[in-house]
């Protein structure tokens, strides 16, 4: 991955982090780790770099324990919502190489999706909670 898409995209994640931290204010759910908001950000920086047409995935985690969402680009994990679980709690953007990151269930792949609204039908299949559910385009 050249430079210049290294730091794109990580001011886009911060962005969107600042984004999401902004709706979880503004609705008042009292979750400033961001659990349960991490579709609806992965889905706004999807947004943001189709736009930028900057090759990526939106990744679904599934497990017993739950759901988790995050972008990769170049087996890169970009997840602006792992401040929910206890080792990321004080880092706002987590960027690992997805080999590293597997180790935690929370990026393992279950599910890969091309679009914020290919996650989106997919949620809405699932019966996700209406707050959780991705924004449309």
């Amino acid at each position: 991955m050249n430079r210049v898409l290294e730091k794109f995209l990580e001011s886009t994640a911060i962005q969107v982090r600042s984004w999401a931290e902004d709706e979880e204010m503004r609705e008042d759910r009292d979750r400033p780790d961001l659990n349960g908001y991490c579709a609806r950000a992965s889905g706004e920086f999807s947004r943001r770099l189709a736009r930028k047409k900057v090759d990526h995935e939106i990744h679904m985690s599934v497990s017993d324990i739950g759901c988790h969402v995050y972008v990769v680009v170049d087996d890169y994990i970009y997840d602006v919502t792992a401040t929910q679980f206890p080792e990321y709690r004080n880092q706002k953007v987590l960027i690992k190489h997805v080999r590293e990151a597997e180790v935690n269930w929370y990026h393992c792949s279950a599910d890969i999706f091309k679009s914020a609204d290919e996650l989106r039908k997919c949620q809405q299949k699932r019966k996700w909670q209406k707050w959780q559910i991705a924004h449309a385009a």
